[in-house]
């Protein structure tokens, strides 16, 4: 992780989506009307400066080598005095997931090409966006930090199964094996005094 700045969950799962290109590469443009095209994501880095390093984009037909920033809003790159650094000045493509984000200049005072990725998502990836927007109103939120899509999978699966067997036990707790089968079973389907009108 980064020294000077350790990213959000919802930060980290752009980049994971940037790193992977999971979401639509049909159409993008800049929010300048340019036509983007992604010819390599670039580097992920894990050190101080741009998130992604060395990567190729075309905007409008005209190749671009260089660095990619990635923030959940335009903003943050001037709450991280990302204009006030030369390590940025290799920055080619500033990725945000505002749907109206502000443009930014880097420390060399050029406007730099800015891509939302909100309108390129996922339906899934969108309302996970979302949920994780409401941080601010579930306390246990706070504590959250990126999960792999796996091993969220793998917990709603576990509580699935801990649901089932906790309601088969409660089924079963209205079983009476000394009586007829079809006695036994509608008494477990209907338990307590439902059972006397049977």
């Amino acid at each position: 992780m980064r020294p000077e700045f350790s990213p959000s969950g919802s930060e980290f799962h752009l980049h994971r989506i940037w790193k992977e290109l999971n979401f639509s590469l049909l159409r993008l443009r800049s929010t300048d009307g340019r036509q983007i095209r992604i010819l390599d994501p670039g580097t992920h880095n894990c050190t101080t400066g741009p998130d992604f390093r060395n990567a190729h984009i075309l905007a409008d037909g005209i190749d671009l080598f260089g660095d990619v920033e990635i923030h959940l809003s335009a903003n943050h790159w001037y709450e991280h005095k990302h204009h006030k650094d030369p390590n940025f000045n290799r920055v080619i493509l500033h990725v945000v997931a505002d749907p109206t984000p502000v443009l930014v200049k880097n420390e060399a005072g050029f406007t730099l090409l800015t891509l939302s990725l909100g309108p390129y998502l996922r339906a899934r990836q969108r309302t996970f966006r979302k949920e994780l927007s409401y941080r601010n109103n579930l306390r246990c939120l706070s504590h959250l930090h990126y999960i792999s899509e796996d091993a969220f999978n793998a917990q709603i699966r576990k509580a699935h199964r801990e649901y089932f067997n906790l309601k088969s036990e409660d089924f079963l707790k209205y079983y009476d094996p000394h009586l007829s089968g079809s006695k036994a079973w509608k008494k477990t389907s209907l338990p307590g005094s439902l059972t006397d009108w049977v």
